[in-house]
């Protein structure tokens, strides 16, 4: 069966308000953005982006799953070892934001969120390697 194509404005809606989230959590901390921020910088309407994303948090969790799935394309073809430096070098890209989103008036919600995302991506690769016939050297619970 296949997938349906999502509305080309729809995916451009996301990807504005995506990447200026991100551009936002390159300047400020994330409990210092407001919807109305990311909406005048991505040139969206408000009403636009509640149509998309509930809140902030929404929005970051789809930065988080994107973020996800970029990294599961860097990591094809990767061993342990190389998966982990080109995620620590992506995060050290974005070292602001992170310090920004993570470092600074710790909201619980987010951090798990991010742990979260960051717990499955681990679990998926991990486990996809085993499955091409790595040898790992723990539980793949723990290995994450």
């Amino acid at each position: 069966m296949a997938v349906p194509q999502q509305d080309i404005r729809v995916t451009k809606t996301h990807k504005a308000l995506a990447g200026t989230l991100i551009n936002l959590l390159e300047k400020k901390m994330f409990q210092k953005i407001t919807v109305n921020d990311i909406c005048q910088n991505a040139m969206v309407s408000r009403s636009t982006s509640y149509l998309h994303f509930e809140d902030k948090y929404q929005l970051f969790l789809f930065c988080l799953q994107t973020e996800k799935e970029q990294l599961k394309e860097v990591a094809k073809g990767k061993g342990p070892r190389e998966l982990l430096h080109s995620v620590l070098v992506t995060v050290k890209e974005r070292e602001k934001a992170y310090r920004n989103l993570l470092m600074a008036d710790i909201d619980m919600e987010l951090l798990q969120m991010f742990q979260t995302q960051f717990h499955i991506f681990f679990l998926e690769i991990i486990a996809e390697s085993e499955a091409q016939g790595a040898e790992l050297p723990g539980p793949i619970p723990m290995l994450a």
